[in-house]
């Protein structure tokens, strides 16, 4: 049995008659299916429930150490997320009856199963090159700063190039954009640049390369905007410009049959919640930032879904200006860090 109404072979009439594979699903046979079923989701259910409870353990752990563990809230709220998952599909098939739903079952099951071969197969013909570029020129940075960090101090690497607030209202609007190149510590950039490439080559399969540096740069400046009209204090990150590429996703989704399926939110949509999760429970976390770079990303999802070769070329033009400001951001950073 894979699914239910799925006839397993072993499961005869009661006559002893051999099955027929065209014929109808037997009432009898749908009920003994759809309880096997359930019992089955009870079983993998109970074994997961250990997890949660590390994975609530983790939470707590990085709720009480921030600073050193603070990756934990995100690890905890992902595996918390998959076991409220799983106890809900057992709970909704539980409920299910099975003389209706058996046709539902049989749709879902074939619309995952295409996904995953189309998921497959772009994942093979496109590698994730500007994400992985992308990545390249924020770890190129954030090394340099760390460099500096240690030769000068922390402090001085704050003043030269982060979010610093009255410095950015007194006419440093560069700071927009060159503090999202710098990351607090090694936890701080591996986290941020681990979600980059999950995002990013999600953009970059379904929804085309160029739109993955377009969505980072806005998402980047609309963030770092939100967090100086919002929050006083100094911030500096990539995460705003992720997040972006999360929000995109939500927003384009499912809008254009040549783009990113619908299924695709429910990948996104936990991430999104383990940020907010780690926002309520990290005072030091940019709120502001975080909620301005998913609603940037958003914003470009709505005005540019896919559609014909007049707006792809647009993107293009707007991707590759996106790409040359990056480029330049980043080099004023590194010397903005280095004089």
């Amino acid at each position: 049995m894979t699914s239910l109404g799925h006839i397993d072979p072993a499961i005869r009439p009661p006559d002893g008659s051999p099955i027929d594979p065209h014929a109808p699903a037997r009432p009898d046979v749908l009920r003994t299916l759809h309880a096997d079923l359930v019992r089955a989701k009870g079983r993998r259910l109970a074994i997961s429930a250990p997890f949660v409870v590390l994975a609530i353990a983790a939470i707590g752990i990085g709720i009480a150490f921030p600073a050193s563990l603070g990756i934990l809230i995100y690890v905890g709220v992902v595996g918390v997320g998959a076991f409220a998952q799983e106890a809900y599909e057992w709970f909704t098939l539980r409920r299910a009856n099975p003389l209706t739903s058996t046709a539902q079952d049989a749709q879902g099951a074939a619309a995952r199963l295409a996904f995953e071969r189309v998921d497959l197969t772009r994942a093979q013909a496109r590698q994730g090159a500007v994400t992985l570029a992308l990545f390249g020129l924020i770890a190129l940075v954030t090394i340099v700063e760390f460099v500096q960090a240690v030769r000068t101090s922390f402090p001085a690497v704050i003043k030269a190039a982060a979010l610093v607030k009255p410095a950015v209202r007194a006419g440093a609007w560069w700071r927009l954009l060159t503090a999202t190149f710098l990351h607090g510590n090694l936890q701080h950039l591996l986290a941020n640049l681990g979600t980059l490439v999950v995002l990013g080559r999600i953009v970059e399969k379904y929804e085309g390369r160029m739109r993955v540096p377009l969505v980072y740069l806005v998402a980047a400046v609309a963030g770092s905007v939100c967090s100086v009209l919002l929050s006083t204090r100094t911030s500096l990150g990539a995460s705003g410009g992720i997040l972006g590429l999360a929000g995109y996703l939500v927003a384009a989704a499912g809008r254009s049959d040549a783009g990113a399926p619908r299924l695709i939110r429910a990948r996104i949509m936990p991430v999104l919640a383990a940020m907010a999760v780690m926002g309520a429970a990290i005072a030091f976390v940019d709120n502001a930032g975080h909620l301005g770079g998913v609603l940037g990303g958003a914003a470009v999802g709505l005005a540019l879904p896919r559609g014909d070769a007049r707006r792809e070329r647009l993107v293009t033009v707007l991707g590759t200006i996106a790409s040359v400001v990056l480029a330049a951001g980043a080099a004023l950073t590194i010397w903005l860090l280095l004089v």
